[in-house]
């Protein structure tokens, strides 16, 4: 489990990629994003998938749309409930304001977490 203070950082980053998300904001929502998903959104699928027209993050989210960023949905109620964590990586996991869990990849870059999927999973039951 991550501390208090990573669980907090955690939770801003992900409640203002939520915002951007849900208002299909496709630059401020990819501003939240690792480098790591952004290189396999844009380079490993993206681009291959248009044979180059598609070359940047937001382009990327525009073009696949729900298909990538789910029904764009603000499910989170607060801050998250966990942050759990590994090298580098880790999996926030929060209850949602529609009564279900909810699941976000998160990966961290220079000391700071940051979302590494365009769409919170949802938690089986």
């Amino acid at each position: 489990e991550a501390t208090q203070a990573e669980r907090e950082q955690a939770s801003r980053v992900i409640e203002a990629w939520m915002a951007a998300r849900a208002a299909t904001d496709w630059k401020k929502d990819c501003s939240y994003f690792s480098r790591g998903y952004v290189r396999a959104l844009v380079a490993e699928d993206a681009t291959q998938i248009t044979n180059g027209r598609v070359k940047t993050c937001p382009q990327a989210l525009a073009y696949f749309g729900p298909k990538a960023s789910g029904d764009y949905r603000n499910t989170l109620s607060g801050p998250i409930d966990s942050l759990r964590i590994e090298e580098g990586h880790g999996f926030a996991l929060y209850h949602g304001r529609d009564g279900h869990d909810w699941t976000l990849p998160m990966d961290r870059e220079g000391g700071r977490w940051l979302v590494a999927l365009a769409a919170p999973i949802e938690r089986e039951k």
